[in-house]
């Protein structure tokens, strides 16, 4: 048997423990590297609770699965953190915050809804990209544009919780944007990102 990542024979890079009693994909090594530290970070206006950082091997995970569409790797970054998340977030709804369209049809699926599927947690497909506006925008005149471009898709009906969860927090554009698409939708909202990038 091979890690899924690092194709190592997974009994061998990993502990006891972790390669008899777990199902996790990645063996001990890639694990470890992944390097899971708890954050709540300040962004735009909103917290934000961050799980991992932006480390070397969570990049390239991501890129792995994202950009050369990898779908099997879709639960290795939930995988850690699925129990706390059911725990803490019992009674929530998970929404991510959208892809543009040009990078869902270029990929074929729909990364963040994939993740969520296997997790066990209850998620809803409410949001969209108006436009496929840059995610790395930076003056508050871009931020601000970004706000507007994200939006409920027509005919959804938004619960009461809601998590709302991210891959990465960069400038927290995304985030924003998404957040104030439900701020009068939902009664209460969390924010969510798995990996945050040190800026």
């Amino acid at each position: 048997m091979k890690c899924i990542f690092c194709d190592k024979d997974y009994y061998r890079h990993s502990t006891f423990f972790h390669a008899f009693f777990t199902k996790d994909p990645l063996c001990s090594d890639c694990r470890s590297a992944m390097a899971k530290k708890y954050h709540k970070i300040k962004s735009e206006d909103l917290l934000v609770m961050t799980f991992y950082d932006y480390s070397d091997l969570f990049k390239d995970l991501l890129l792995q699965y994202k950009e050369c569409y990898d779908e099997a790797l879709k639960d290795v970054f939930l995988y850690e953190i699925k129990d706390y998340l059911h725990l803490r977030y019992h009674d929530y709804t998970f929404i991510w915050v959208p892809s543009s369209q040009k990078d869902l049809q270029r990929r074929g699926f729909d990364h963040m809804r994939l993740m969520l599927e296997n997790s066990g947690l209850k998620y809803l497909d409410a949001l969209q990209k108006n436009s496929d506006l840059s995610q790395n925008l930076r003056s508050l005149k871009e931020r601000q544009i970004m706000r507007q471009n994200i939006a409920i898709k027509e005919g959804v009906c938004i619960p009461k919780k809601v998590v709302l969860i991210d891959d990465v927090l960069t400038t927290g554009a995304s985030m924003s944007g998404a957040y104030h698409a439900l701020a009068s939708k939902a009664c209460k909202i969390a924010c969510v990102a798995l990996a945050y990038v040190r800026e």
